[in-house]
Formats: structure tokens, C-alpha cells, sequence
């Protein structure tokens, strides 16, 4: 269950690693290489690499001789209990609630969870035992085919799906799809789990006619740089980058409210730190034919000298001394009390949408750290009237990477009523980061503008494929319309 939690399989990290070493574009290989380091540092340290650590699944493999002591029962009573110890110890994030009365045990286990999937193989008396955390809210769905779809229709379907759940952010990336053909619903959906989470990265499918259509497949999921991502990149793993920057001229609306706003943090008590000690140093620095970057890390604004291929990375920094609210944390409450936090990331931001204006009001906040982003509307609505900006976590969360930040626990609110996956966690934490930031202080998104490149090459890629035989009650065709 740790290794699960903790530890990339070989394959997956060298398929990504691969990918960052092909990769041309500046932000996806700085993507990329945040997320190779995030695994590097949650093997070194123990440190499970997401916050949110999924639902634990078994997969439960039985040579036909094989016996088992006390039988299967006695079998299931001991992954129960390893999935409860492993919840306190690693630990895992607690994401089992009833799902009428949303009772929350903090132990990951419930009717029929955790899951466990058999299957016999002839001969042997082995016993092979696979643990998966499987994510449980996002990137899956399914569609009844009719005959007239053909191969196509399987094709479209495969698009549509990539497409839709990249541009609405609901799909954590570098992804590996799974597919499943054939059968009911329920058995499509189990093929689609197993290819996704027990075949080996660059493994064939023995079926010929279906090892073709997976070479198709990924051919189309990567045609044109259409991919699964937000940020979709010239790599076959699924990303792309656009350089992104804020323009800093001081005689700009858009300069002013930046500069204001973080003068306000400095005469409201931030510390700044670091080789650039002067905070009016570095923003004369940026007053002049330049970028600032907010790839933050805790707090750290990034100035680049426009000089064609300067790195912003290797540039001067501003770093502020804050408290974080944390959301989605892998965190386990200890016998004396004390709290244990290893890993944590941002959860869904869509979902606090409608709390965005009160929560400014009360707070002053002025910087938001989510998972994905929200619309260019939701910021100039929301966000610009309180000179705030929205940055998003890099590859949905290097759990391991912000976790490590964490000096302390200052309160927990609700943890009786809500549990520890939904608590509202107050940390105090130190250089924390990198993000990227999604809703810069003049309302524009980052991602919005990836959808409208990728908006451009839609056409292309649907032109071969026909629309479905049959289609679904109320189901828009056009991939340009998805929104979030």
C-alpha cells in the first residue's frame, strides 16, 4: 500500500522521463521536470506523491491449486485491515464516506470498500496480489455503440473523450488511458480499469486487430497536438506549453495593480527574502522592457529580462513568508493528537466558485492556489475587482514537493463533522511551490488560451470521423462548445 502510494512504476517513469527528454517547449519540459523531482523527493523521503491518494483497489490474481488459509474471507479481512493501517501510517487520504449520510471513518474502508477484483489462471498454487489507488471523481466515460458506428464511431468516441475532459480539466496528466470494447456497460468498464492500471506502459495488446487499434488510437489522441491536457505539448505523453508572461510597462493600469498589491503585502508585515533582499531593487528591475513570471514558489516572483532565451528560472526571486489553507491533504491524526501531514495539493476550484466574492471580502486574500483552473468570466467577475490572482498547482499537485513545506499545523476546523479529507486544514508553510498562474490580474487564463489553439485544430482531426449513429439526449457534437 505504501510503495502504491509512494513509488512511480518503472515504466510510467520512464515513459515520462522520455517524453520531458524530447520535449522542446520550455513550460511543459519545466512541467515535466517538477513532476520527475516530485517523485524523486516523495521515494527519498516516504512521502506519498499525490495528496490525494485515490481509492484503494486489489486486484487479486489465483493459480487454480492455490489455498488460502481461512479461505478468500479470511483473505478480504486482511486487506480490510492492511487498507485501515495503511490510511494511519503512510498515510493515505480517508476518501470513503457513506454515501447517503457521508459518515467518514478516516480508514478508507466500507461496503464494498475496498474493492477486489479476482480472476483464476489454470494450474499454480500462487497467489498474486496487486494494490491500485485509483482515482474515483474524474476522465471516465462510456457509450452504448450502435453497429453503424463501426471502428470509427470507436475512434470518435476515443477523441471525444480526450478532448473534453482536457478542456475542462478533468483529467490528471501525463495520463494513461484504458480502454475497454465490447460487452455490457459493467464489463467495458472493467477492461477500461484493468488496461489502465495492470498493462505495462508500451505493452501490446495480444489480440493483432486490437494492438492496431491502439497504434491508431494514440496516432489520433496525438494528432496535431489535440491532446489530454490544458497545457497539450509536441510529446506523445500528452503536453504542450505556451510561454506566458505579464507584460510590466509601470505606466499600465495592469503594472500598477501588481506592484500596488504586493507593496501592500510588504507594509502589511511580509518578509522578503533571498539574494534580491530589496523589494523596490527588483521592481525596478521589472519597470522596464520585461517580464514577471508568477511561477511562484512561496511566494516567489520571478523577473526575466527580455532577452530572446534568458531563463526565468534562473533569475531573481521575491519570496513572502505566508500561511496556507489546505484542502485534499494526505493527513492522519496521531494517538497523542498531533497530526501527521505529508502530501498535500489543491482540490477542484469549480467547486467554491460562488464562495470566491465573500471569501475575499472576509480574508483580503489576494492569491488562490487551485487544481485546474475557472473561466475568464469567473475572474474578471470574482477575482480582478480584488486585485487577486488564481495559480494552479503543476501537474495537478506535486503532493510530495508542497508537502515537504509544511513547517506546522496551526488548527483544523470541522474535522469531527467533516473528517480529514474534508476538513479545512490551516498550515504554515515555507517556499512553497512552483505554480503557474492559470488567472493573471487583468481576468485572462492560460488555459483558455491553449483551448483556442487547440479550438483551431478540431476540424482537422473530426474530419475523418463521422458523428455518432445514435446520439445521446441533449449531446452537443461540436468539441468547441465544451466548457467548464
Amino acid at each position: 500500500m505504501a510503495r502504491a502510494a509512494i513509488d512511480i512504476p518503472a515504466d510510467y517513469r520512464e515513459g515520462v522521463r522520455l517524453a520531458r527528454d524530447r520535449e522542446q517547449q520550455r513550460l511543459a519540459r519545466f512541467v515535466l521536470d517538477q513532476m520527475l523531482e516530485n517523485w524523486d523527493i516523495a521515494t527519498a523521503e516516504r512521502r506519498p506523491m499525490c495528496a490525494d491518494t485515490g481509492l484503494p483497489r486489489y486486484y487479486v490474481k489465483l493459480g487454480n491449486e492455490a489455498v488460502v488459509e481461512g479461505g478468500l474471507v479470511a483473505l478480504e479481512r486482511a486487506l480490510r485491515r492492511a487498507t485501515a493501517d495503511a490510511t494511519a501510517s503512510v498515510p493515505l487520504r480517508p476518501n470513503r464516506v457513506h454515501p447517503l449520510t457521508r459518515e467518514d471513518h478516516n480508514n478508507n474502508v466500507g461496503y464494498h470498500a475496498p474493492e477486489v477484483t479476482y480472476s483464476v489462471e489454470p494450474g499454480g498454487d500462487w497467489l498474486d496480489v496487486t494494490t491500485v489507488h485509483k482515482g474515483g471523481l474524474f476522465g471516465t466515460d462510456w457509450r452504448m455503440l450502435f453497429p453503424g458506428d463501426g471502428i470509427p464511431g470507436i475512434k470518435r468516441f476515443f477523441v471525444d473523450t480526450l478532448i473534453e475532459s482536457g478542456k475542462r480539466g478533468l483529467a490528471c496528466q501525463p495520463a494513461i488511458v484504458g480502454v475497454g470494447i465490447g460487452g455490457a456497460k459493467d464489463t467495458c468498464m472493467r477492461l477500461g480499469k484493468e488496461a489502465a492500471c495492470l498493462r505495462t506502459v508500451g505493452s501490446r495488446n495480444p489480440d493483432p486487430s486490437a494492438a492496431s487499434l491502439e497504434d491508431e488510437l494514440t496516432a489520433l489522441g496525438n494528432h496535431r497536438r489535440v491532446l489530454v491536457s490544458e497545457l497539450a505539448g509536441q510529446s506523445n505523453i500528452l503536453w504542450k506549453a505556451k510561454e506566458y508572461g505579464i507584460d510590466l510597462d509601470k505606466n499600465t493600469p495592469e503594472a500598477r495593480r501588481i506592484l500596488d498589491m504586493l507593496k501592500r503585502m510588504e507594509d502589511e508585515g511580509f518578509q522578503f527574502e533571498g539574494a534580491e533582499a530589496s523589494f523596490e531593487l527588483l521592481m525596478e528591475r521589472a519597470l522596464g522592457n520585461h517580464k514577471t513570471y508568477f511561477e511562484l514558489d512561496g511566494f516567489r516572483v520571478i523577473v526575466e529580462e527580455d532577452k530572446g532565451n534568458a531563463d526565468p528560472l534562473a533569475e531573481a526571486t521575491v519570496r513572502l513568508k505566508v500561511k496556507g489553507i489546505a484542502d485534499s491533504p494526505a493527513a492522519s491524526v496521531r494517538p497523542d493528537g498531533s497530526y501527521s501531514v505529508e502530501a498535500v495539493t489543491a482540490t477542484a476550484s469549480f467547486r467554491f466558485g460562488k464562495s470566491m466574492t465573500t471569501w475575499f471580502e472576509r480574508s483580503g486574500a489576494k492569491v488562490i492556489v487551485g487544481k485546474a483552473g475557472l473561466t475568464e468570466l469567473a475572474y474578471r467577475e470574482w477575482f480582478v475587482p480584488h486585485g487577486a490572482v488564481y495559480l494552479t498547482t503543476v501537474g495537478y499537485g506535486l503532493g510530495a514537493m508542497y508537502g515537504r513545506t509544511i513547517k506546522r499545523v496551526l488548527d483544523v476546523h470541522w474535522l469531527k463533522e467533516l473528517g480529514i479529507a474534508q476538513a479545512l486544514w490551516v498550515l504554515e508553510v515555507e517556499r512553497i511551490g512552483p505554480f503557474l498562474v492559470e488567472g493573471d490580474a487583468a481576468g485572462r487564463s492560460l488555459f483558455a488560451l491553449a483551448n483556442r489553439e487547440v479550438n483551431l485544430r478540431i476540424d482537422e482531426v473530426y474530419k475523418t470521423l463521422p458523428p455518432p449513429a445514435l446520439s445521446r439526449f441533449g449531446e452537443v457534437l461540436s468539441r468547441k462548445d465544451e466548457v467548464v
